[in-house]
C-alpha cells in the first residue's frame, strides 16, 4: 500500500499560487518519509514545495512507464534520494543517501556512491503507485484551484493539469 499525505500551509510570501508549500509525506508498508507538525508548529518550521512534489511525482510515474529505475532528488536535502526499480508489474522504494555531484536533475536513472539504504519490503504494484500519485495530484490541483480563484490560466496549475492528463487513467 502506498499513502501520499500532504497538507498545505499559506504562508506570507508566495508569488506564484497560492498553496505551493507545506508538508509531505511519503507512506509505503509502514514506512514513512516526510513529516507532518501540528498547527502549533505550522508557522516555524520549515515547509516545502507541494507544488515541485507533485510534478516531480508525476515525473517518476511517466518516467517508469519505459524505465526500469528513477530516482528523485529530496531537494531539500544534500544527498537524500527516493529509489523506484520497476521489475514488470512491481515498484520497489527505498529511501537511499548517494552523492549528488554538480550537474545533477531532480530526476535522474543512476546513482553513483550510494552509501545507505532504508525501507525494507516498500513494494507496490506500478498501478497503486500511478493512482495514488495521480488522485492526490488531482486533489492538490483541486485545492490550489480553489485558493487561487480558479485561476485556471496560471502557468503552473496549467502545468499540473497537463501533467495529470498526461496520465491517462480514463478518468
Amino acid at each position: 500500500m502506498i499513502e501520499i499525505n500532504y497538507k498545505i500551509i499559506k504562508v506570507d510570501y508566495e508569488e506564484d499560487i497560492l498553496g505551493s508549500e507545506g508538508f509531505f509525506e511519503l507512506k509505503c508498508n509502514g514506512n514513512l518519509y516526510g513529516e507532518f507538525y501540528p498547527d502549533e508548529l505550522e508557522s516555524i518550521m520549515d515547509k516545502v514545495s507541494l507544488y515541485d512534489w507533485f510534478t516531480r511525482m508525476l515525473r517518476v510515474v511517466i518516467a517508469l512507464e519505459d524505465n526500469s529505475y528513477v530516482v528523485l532528488s529530496d531537494v531539500e536535502s544534500y544527498n537524500t534520494w527516493i529509489e523506484f526499480t520497476r521489475m514488470r508489474d512491481e515498484v520497489t522504494l527505498h529511501i537511499v543517501e548517494a552523492d549528488k555531484p554538480d550537474g545533477s536533475m531532480d530526476i535522474e536513472f543512476e546513482l553513483m556512491n550510494k552509501s545507505a539504504e532504508e525501507w525494507n519490503g516498500a513494494t507496490v504494484t506500478y498501478m497503486e503507485l500511478k493512482c495514488e500519485v495521480v488522485e492526490k495530484s488531482k486533489q492538490y490541483l483541486a485545492e490550489l484551484l480553489e485558493l487561487n480563484n480558479q485561476d485556471n490560466e496560471n502557468e503552473k496549475i496549467i502545468e499540473l493539469e497537463h501533467m495529470i492528463k498526461k496520465m491517462n487513467l480514463g478518468n
